[in-house]
């Protein structure tokens, strides 16, 4: 073993008293940081559980390590203090403590491990904290009661706080303001309600209309729809006290049927104005026909004649249709080209 010099072991002891006050600020800091109260005011379990577990040893060993190395530090100092000038056998009694002890390399990553940790407990904790309050304040407002999604969320930012990330409770929260809505204007969100259920009925009922005329006037297979206004309606009567996760259940529901209804009076009416847009462009064609000359042209005439004779047809296949119009703009454009 080589002896440290005097000024060696002023610099390593210098360096010694440098680390263990990084080391104690730190640690200060941790057992101030948000996190670390809130995982001893809520035990935590799950995943929060699963990570706490292993930071706790964590943050155990590091404060035994300060504790070791300052009662090292205050041995090795209490020798040097009794003398300015070593003998060599103090030199080798604080060459020997000296290189015994110190910090580990893998203290900072310790410390930063903990504190990482504590960082995404108090971070998921905040944004639930805050994305609360003016949901509540709403409530407060209007004199309703929270909702128990509410409860819920708070139980599991304080028990399991990373079990969900930022995106998480942004959802969370963002449905909840949507209860929260509903719950503070609990008899508007009723009349809302009633007024989208008349909006469904009004429109199966408009669609039901648009596919009985278009099956009578062109070749077509519908899926029907089925009415669901008469059960959703019972359902919303059901309700008898404020209740918004069920109501907005309900109304997400209604808005699924509606959606579908429309799409079937979409087919249906489609299917109608295809009809409208073949006769009128039969038409069109027709008088370009007349306007070229060609109007008591054969071939013209007895393309005319299919093409109408199809459309007439109750009900008509759209199809052919199309290719009988198609066919007759071509020979209308054929028969022009040989005019010139």
């Amino acid at each position: 073993m080589e002896i440290l010099s005097n000024s060696d072991i002023d610099r390593e002891l210098a360096s010694w008293t440098d680390q263990v006050g990084e080391l104690s600020t730190t640690l200060v800091d941790i057992d101030n940081h948000p996190g670390l109260q809130h995982v001893r005011a809520y035990p935590p379990v799950g995943a929060t559980a699963d990570r706490w577990a292993g930071i706790e040893m964590t943050l155990a060993r590091l404060w035994e390590d300060l504790a070791s190395v300052t009662s090292m530090l205050q041995s090795a100092q209490g020798v040097r203090g009794r003398r300015s000038k070593l003998d060599d056998d103090d030199r080798a009694s604080l060459t020997r403590m000296l290189e015994s002890g110190g910090l580990a390399d893998t203290t900072r990553a310790s410390c930063a491990d903990v504190t990482e940790f504590l960082d995404a407990v108090d971070a998921i904790n905040t944004r639930v904290a805050e994305g609360i309050a003016p949901l509540l304040k709403q409530l407060d407002d209007a004199g309703a009661s929270a909702p128990s999604e509410i409860t819920d969320l708070l139980t599991v930012s304080a028990t399991d706080p990373l079990s969900m990330t930022a995106r998480d409770v942004d959802k969370r929260i963002a449905t909840l303001a949507e209860l929260v809505t509903l719950q503070a204007n609990w008899p508007d969100a009723i009349t809302a309600t009633q007024g989208r259920l008349d909006d469904l009925r009004t429109a199966t009922q408009q669609a039901r209309q648009a596919r009985i005329d278009a099956e009578r006037v062109v070749i077509a297979t519908f899926e029907s729809a089925p009415d669901t206004e008469p059960e959703l309606r019972a359902e919303l009567v059901a309700i008898t006290q404020p209740d918004p996760a069920a109501l907005r259940s309900l109304q997400a529901r209604i808005e699924s049927a509606l959606e579908m209804i429309q799409h079937q009076d979409e087919l249906a009416t489609g299917l109608l104005d295809r009809r409208a847009e073949l006769q009128g462009r039969l038409k069109a064609y027709e008088a370009k026909a007349a306007r070229l000359g060609l109007a008591e042209d054969p071939e013209l005439l007895s393309s005319h004649q299919i093409a109408a004779g199809l459309l007439s047809r109750r009900p008509c296949e759209l199809k052919a249709v199309t290719r009988a119009v198609a066919d007759y703009q071509q020979l209308i454009s054929d028969k022009r080209g040989a005019l010139r």
